[in-house]
């Protein structure tokens, strides 16, 4: 089932490795959140140094207790990019 989530984005400062793909300075953006069975699935759009070319990957986590949306897609965001900040 697909959910709807407050969107924020977060932003690494630096180059960061996202397995098939290195971006520098990325703007990443959740926009879709999915519970299938026992785990979380988020797509997140990437933006590379504020440029106008966008990138997709996905990021999985465990199924947690949490209720809330919003803070499970923060929780989830915080736990795949520690060093990510929130862009205010």
């Amino acid at each position: 089932m697909a959910y709807s989530f407050a969107s924020k984005q977060w932003e690494i400062a630096g180059s960061h490795d996202f397995g098939d793909f290195t971006l520098l300075n990325p703007t990443i953006r959740p926009i879709n959140c999915q519970v299938l069975e026992n785990s979380v699935h988020v797509q997140i759009e990437l933006t590379e140094n504020g440029g106008v070319f966008k990138h997709y990957t996905n990021v999985t986590y465990a199924e947690t207790t949490e209720t809330n949306i919003n803070s499970l897609v923060d929780e989830i965001m915080a736990a795949a990019f520690p060093t990510a900040t929130v862009v205010e």
